[in-house]
């Protein structure tokens, strides 16, 4: 697979000797600790960040294992401290900890110590600056106080590669000097380790297109899920600038010969797939919506990149930023490489969508899958809304829970002067349990719901199903206690039940632990598993890429991303091949089941699924597609 951006080429060229990689380090550090005259501690702070910088030559020559699947560097220890080795190998000690946990409590001769060589491999940083690369990030401006051992940090590459796009940096850096991120030889080549056996076998290469690079903001309804408390730090990244020209097309290249057990099929022209989404590069401080589509944009590189191996017909990614502006917009949709797209990938914006969907032609696909709300499929034929809509999955989950709970007594919580930000959801399910004829009762608590506040209630005579009024993390924290404690009292615990809110699977550690104790159950648009080996793959992967965690949200963006470049590619192939577009797909965290809206209208198509989720004992959580 082939990842190119404007003003990007090749990552290519050797990666200077370790020898003369030491000496521009020592020479680097020399001219740093002068420069910062007598502050003694400061010139230790830099020498031990120079012995870090060193840390793929002196690793990479380290003996080779495999554990847990992982190709690692080991090290056994001898009689020496953390200190020592980390100045012995040129790793820093947090670097030690981080991929030897037990390391924190001190080393022990004959302990063995590993180093994952996808993270210290003398190319290592060449990979991830191509990873930096295919992002769309050319260059970068020095602000005051950077070094180059920071900036390579920041865009995944070693501070030898930085210096080798830059050589003049070696005497060191000023504020307001450009540096280059990327090589500007040729289109830089992505060669992805990661494979994925495709659904059904296709020949021909996929070719991925990144035309400027883009940051990814939190789509306003996306998730009915609060902002989490826990953020990960930022990790900022460039994006495709509205105003940037189009990729040149490529010289065609003469095909590799075909393999006998696969033989080649003539290649059409590449499907075209443009991603607007308000990457917000002109930020000078990342929100928290630019960086979860930040995190969304580096989903879709993963994806993308995982079907390198899948030979099928060439499908092309571009990335934009709207900029969160109509008028930018209508000025993407002018440019010359829009006019045969296939498919966009739209924003959450309803004008925006509405624009879009009066500039395409009948051969282009509007993908929506951040405006939950918004209901433009319901009278535009090729739109594709990749959510239930709002209201069909309340009446899809209040019909489950009509099912399920039949016969029960449904107790709806509050707590005086507490959110209840899930009213809406509990009024109508209250309108349909009146429809019903179905008693239940609404119980209101003061700081905290009490033993004594549920006295009236019986677990074996009432069979109570517990439905709070808010979704929200501090609110289960005041009436969860009371409802376990007569969930562990009553004859059969299953009588005691509890129904709540897709933003329930971010919860952690007791909280989770509380959620699989009660046997609880909620409705979510998104297939989501703590414990899914694919989702956990993922999130360790991206880490590895990225340097920071995905954030606790739903949907999860990174995965998001992932699943929306997997079906945005498999879509454009089955469009080739002569299909209809693709209608239904099993992502990692999203699956699509499309249907027409309202059929035989002038309509798209929407996204049907919904998913009950229960938890329970052992942190399981088993999902029931509705």
């Amino acid at each position: 697979m082939k990842l190119s951006a404007n003003n990007t080429k090749v990552l290519t060229g050797r990666f200077p000797d370790d020898a003369a990689a030491r000496r521009r380090l020592a020479a680097s550090a020399k001219r740093v600790v002068k420069a910062i005259g007598g502050l003694r501690l400061a010139a230790v702070a830099v020498l031990v960040m120079a012995a870090a910088m060193m840390a793929e030559a002196a690793v990479s020559d380290l003996p080779v294992t495999t554990v847990n699947g992982r190709k690692c560097y080991y090290y056994d220890v001898e009689r020496e401290s953390i200190y020592g080795v980390s100045i012995k190998l040129g790793v820093t000690r947090d670097q030690i900890i981080e991929y030897n946990p037990s390391a924190a409590d001190g080393l022990k001769p004959k302990m063995r110590l590993f180093f994952p060589v996808a993270k210290f491999s003398k190319d290592a940083g060449q990979r991830e600056a191509v990873y930096a690369a295919a992002a769309g990030i050319s260059t970068h401006v020095v602000k005051r106080g950077e070094t180059v051992y920071g900036i390579a940090r920041k865009y995944g590459m070693s501070p030898d590669y930085l210096i080798r796009l830059n050589p003049w940096a070696d005497e060191g850096i000023r504020e307001g000097q450009t540096l280059r991120i990327t090589d500007d030889l040729t289109a830089p080549q992505v060669e992805p380790k990661e494979d994925l056996q495709p659904a059904e076998p296709a020949p021909a290469k996929t070719t991925v297109k990144a035309t400027e690079p883009v940051n990814t903001p939190e789509p306003e309804k996306a998730a009915e899920a609060p902002a989490p408390a826990e953020t990960p730090a930022t990790v900022p990244m460039t994006v495709i600038q509205p105003q940037a020209t189009a990729v040149e097309e490529e010289p065609a290249r003469e095909e590799e010969p075909a393999r006998e057990e696969e033989p080649a099929l003539e290649l059409t022209h590449p499907r075209k797939v443009a991603v607007l989404l308000p990457f917000m590069l002109n930020e000078e401080q990342q929100s928290r919506a630019t960086q979860l589509y930040t995190e969304f944009f580096r989903g879709m590189l993963m994806g993308a990149d995982t079907l390198r191996n899948n030979y099928s017909n060439p499908v092309e990614l571009k990335f934009y930023d709207t900029e969160g502006s109509l008028e930018t917009v209508k000025s993407i949709l002018a440019k010359p490489e829009l006019s045969d797209v296939n498919l966009i990938i739209a924003p959450d914006n309803a004008e925006q969508l509405e624009a879009i969907a009066d500039y395409v032609g009948p051969d282009t696909w509007i993908l929506n899958v951040f405006a939950v709300r918004n209901d433009l499929q319901s009278n535009h034929p090729n739109v594709i809304q990749a959510n239930i809509p709002h209201t069909r999955m309340y009446d899809d989950a209040i019909g489950w829970f009509m099912e399920h709970y039949a016969g029960r007594t449904p107790v709806f919580i509050s707590r005086n002067g507490g959110a209840a930000d899930k009213n809406t959801f509990v009024l109508a399910l209250q309108a349909r349990l009146d429809e019903a004829g179905q008693n239940y009762r609404e119980l209101k608590y003061d700081s905290a719901l009490s033993v004594v506040d549920l006295e009236g209630i019986s677990a074996e005579d009432d069979r109570p199903v517990f439905v709070p009024v808010s979704g929200s993390k501090a609110e289960f924290a005041t009436y969860i206690p009371a409802i376990k404690e007569l969930r562990s009292n009553a004859l059969d615990r299953d009588s005691v039940s509890l129904f709540g809110y897709p933003e329930w699977v971010t919860f952690r550690g007791e909280t989770f632990d509380d959620l699989c104790d009660m046997g609880a159950t909620i409705y979510s648009r998104f297939l989501v598993n703590e414990n899914d080996y694919s989702a956990n793959d993922l999130k360790r992967r991206y880490k590895e890429l990225y340097g920071s965690e995905m954030f606790a949200a739903v949907p999860t963006q990174g995965l998001l991303g992932y699943d929306v470049a997997q079906y945005a590619i498999a879509a454009m192939r089955a469009l080739v091949d002569g299909q209809e577009i693709l209608t239904r797909f099993t992502g990692v965290q999203n699956s699509l089941d499309l249907r027409r809206d309202n059929p035989g209208e002038d309509a798209g198509l929407v996204n049907d699924n919904l998913f009950i989720l229960t938890f329970s004992p052992g942190g399981i959580i088993s999902a029931e597609r509705r």
